[in-house]
C-alpha cells in the first residue's frame, strides 16, 4: 500500500517520509508494526468489510492481525445489551421470589402476633401496654432489619466494585 502511495505521490515520499524516518531500519524500507486506517463516521459496513478486504489481502502470513473497531465496539454493544437483558431478568425472579416470601413470613408473623397478643392480655395487660408493647417491638424489627440491610449492601457492594 505504501508502495503504491509513493508511486501515486512521488514528492511525499521526498518531503515527508525520507525525512520523519531517516534514522530508522525498516524491513524493505517499509514500517510493518502498525497500520492504522480511518475512515469517514457515515461509511457503510459494505464499505468497511471492502477495505478490510482489500488489506487483509496485502498480508503476507498468517501472524498479521487486523481489527475493526467499530465492529468491535458494534459486538461490545449488543454484548452489554444481552448481559444487562439477563441481570434484568435475575433482578424479576428475585424480586417476585423476594415478595411472595415475604407475604408468607408476614400473614404467619400476623398469626403469632394474634396469639401472642390474647396471651399478653390474659395475664393481665391492658389494651395501651399492649399496642405500647408492639409499637417498640415493630420499630426494633424495623430498624435491626435496615441496619443489617446496610451492612450487608455495603459489603456487597464493596466486593461487587472491587
Amino acid at each position: 500500500m505504501l508502495r503504491d502511495f509513493f508511486k501515486m505521490y512521488p514528492e511525499s515520499r521526498k518531503t515527508f517520509y525520507d525525512e520523519k524516518y531517516k534514522d530508522y531500519n525498516f524491513t524493505d524500507g517499509v514500517p510493518q508494526q502498525l497500520l492504522f486506517v480511518k475512515l469517514k463516521p457515515d461509511v457503510s459496513a459494505e464499505d468497511r468489510q471492502f477495505v478490510a478486504n482489500g488489506i487483509r489481502s496485502t498480508f503476507k502470513s498468517q501472524a498479521t492481525l487486523f481489527m475493526d473497531t467499530k465492529q468491535l465496539i458494534d459486538n461490545l454493544k449488543s454484548i452489554m445489551r444481552v448481559f444487562n437483558f439477563f441481570i434484568l431478568l435475575i433482578g424479576l425472579i428475585s424480586l417476585t421470589l423476594t415478595f411472595f416470601l415475604l407475604l408468607v413470613s408476614t400473614r404467619q408473623n400476623v398469626k403469632d402476633n394474634i396469639w401472642e397478643y390474647g396471651v399478653l392480655r390474659s395475664m393481665g395487660f391492658t389494651k395501651a401496654q399492649g399496642q405500647r408493647l408492639y409499637m417498640y417491638e415493630a420499630f426494633l424489627v424495623v430498624c435491626s432489619a435496615a441496619l443489617l440491610g446496610v451492612c450487608i449492601g455495603l459489603v456487597t457492594a464493596t466486593l461487587v466494585t472491587a
